[in-house]
């Protein structure tokens, strides 16, 4: 029996990954997926549907059969998604049995639209438009009913179920009007990244390569197809910070295209080594800086882009020409941890501090923030107890711990803030003292993975204690501590002690 987790809502990701596994059992899978949807708890869930859409991929084309029996079980089962369920199944059978399905699918259909308009299953018009024309051999009449959906779902303002009918529908007409409003989509992040060139600054992925990100509505993320990948390698325009296998590179692609995907529309830009390296040359740029090809991107038109996600029966995105169901989409593909070869070595500065508190200390290249704060807090010398927060080109990213909507640092990686030579970022630490650390990536070096940690390199000046006030009262602490006649050289000797030295590294024991 599946563990109550997956249920409430129906969530059955860990388990498919777990099932999939690296050998990429489909049966495995189905399994899963059809013992969730055949359990009680299961039961008035509106992911039932998306789960045997999505089980129906692990199929193929010769047990088609031995699915839709699995279907009429399903909606028997869940006769409350019997529209939209029924439709999916009759889109498996209507080759083989038109007339039946044509029964099917007018008996359904007729059942629909005697009830309330908000309580009629808009999925039903994903799938019965084209059996209908398939069944009938009349794409008008698929349209027909096609439109009816599109009309109920704008009414009910579902605006993406109507989307959906329109890409599904079998009509000509919804063909254009689908391909018109993509072209208009197209163009409208055209002049986002125009506007992009004239100032806007590249974000970057939770995980992996930075991408370009003009707003939450568009994000290109720059790929190299394999063959572009081991040249990449060989010519050493690829850091540390990328992995050795082109396999854990795509699936930190991937984990980047799916967060970005979050905010709005993704896509992958395939690029060459030689393109690169080419629009360096004309430009005077260095090919393998990662704003480069930000640059290259951004310069480059949309043609050769590709949508992300595609669908699990299409082509992949990652140009290996298997399905991208059976390659980058499949379950477990993304469970792996991609070994971290890169260390990155930081340079903390306490600005407006006298003499200037620094710190050098190495960590792995893909740290997670809240581990960040802990390895620079050690380094600097606070105890850590006070909120705290990054602030990238991104925005903030913020103490787990606060109630902001920003995010938080336990989901969030270094690469979302700087991943080259040269990037800089803020920590502020204790929002009351305002401790502002200023933080320089020095270099990227490859190191084994497995010996990847964090390490204090070296650095200047003591630690101020914590809540005395911020800098500038810190400095005041300092003076008066070097000056017997200051009024305030009793309240310094409390706060730093006799023998407080402000050029010694003092970190917390």
């Amino acid at each position: 029996m599946l563990p109550e987790r997956f249920f409430h809502p129906l969530d059955l990701n860990e388990a498919l990954d777990e099932a999939y596994g690296d050998d990429g059992d489909s049966a495995a899978v189905r399994a899963v997926i059809e013992e969730a949807l055949f359990d009680p708890r299961a039961q008035g869930d509106e992911k039932v549907f998306d789960y045997a859409w999505e089980c129906l991929e692990f199929y193929d084309d010769d047990e088609l059969p031995s699915a839709a029996d699995w279907l009429a079980k399903a909606i028997e089962a869940h006769p409350g998604q019997r529209f939209a369920l029924g439709a999916l199944r009759a889109s498996l059978r209507v080759r083989e049995s038109a007339a039946e399905t044509l029964e099917e699918i007018t008996a359904l259909h007729q059942e629909l639209v005697l009830l309330p308009p908000d309580q009629r299953d808009l999925r039903f018009y994903y799938f019965a438009p084209v059996v209908l024309a398939e069944a009938t051999q009349d794409e008008e009449r698929g349209g027909a009913l096609a439109d009816e959906g599109i009309g109920l779902a704008r009414s009910l303002d579902k605006s993406r179920d109507a989307q959906q009918i329109i890409e599904r529908s079998p009509a000509e007409r919804h063909r254009r009007m689908a391909a018109e409003a993509f072209e208009s989509q197209m163009n409208d992040l055209l002049e986002h990244l125009q506007s992009a060139r004239r100032g806007h600054s590249p974000g970057a992925t939770s995980r992996g390569k930075r991408a370009l990100t003009v707003e939450p509505a568009l994000t290109r993320l720059a790929y190299l197809p394999e063959k572009e990948y081991v040249q990449g390698m060989a010519e050493s325009l690829l850091d540390a910070t990328f992995p050795l296998e082109h396999e854990d590179y795509r699936r930190e692609v991937q984990d980047a295209l799916r967060s970005n995907a979050e905010l709005g529309k993704a896509f992958v830009v395939p690029l060459t080594v030689e393109g690169i390296r080419s629009f360096a040359e004309e430009t005077g740029k260095d090919p393998a800086s990662r704003s480069t090809w930000l640059a290259f991107v951004n310069a480059t038109g949309m043609r050769d882009d590709v949508a992300w996600p595609p669908e699990r029966n299409a082509p992949c995105w990652c140009g290996s020409a298997r399905k991208y169901k059976k390659c980058c989409g499949r379950p477990g593909f993304g469970a792996e941890s991609v070994p971290d070869r890169g260390q990155a070595v930081l340079r903390v500065e306490l600005p407006e501090t006298d003499p200037l508190v620094t710190r050098r200390l190495a960590v792995p290249s893909r740290i997670r923030l809240d581990d960040l704060h802990e390895a620079i807090g050690a380094a600097m010398g606070w105890h850590g107890d006070h909120m705290y927060a990054f602030e990238g080109p991104d925005g903030h990213v913020i103490d787990p711990r606060s109630d902001d909507d920003c995010p938080a640092a336990d989901e969030i990686f270094l690469p979302r803030l700087a991943n080259e030579a040269g990037q800089e970022f803020v920590y502020r630490y204790d929002f009351g003292d305002d401790w502002e650390h200023k933080v320089t990536v020095e270099e990227i070096v490859a190191v084994d993975p497995a010996a990847n940690g964090v390490r204090l390199l070296g650095g200047e000046g003591a630690c101020p204690p914590e809540d005395c006030g911020g800098v500038y009262r810190y400095r005041e602490l300092v003076a008066a501590l070097a000056d017997h006649t200051h009024p305030a050289h009793d309240e310094a000797m409390e706060w730093l002690g006799e023998e407080w030295d402000a050029a010694a590294i003092r970190v917390a024991g």
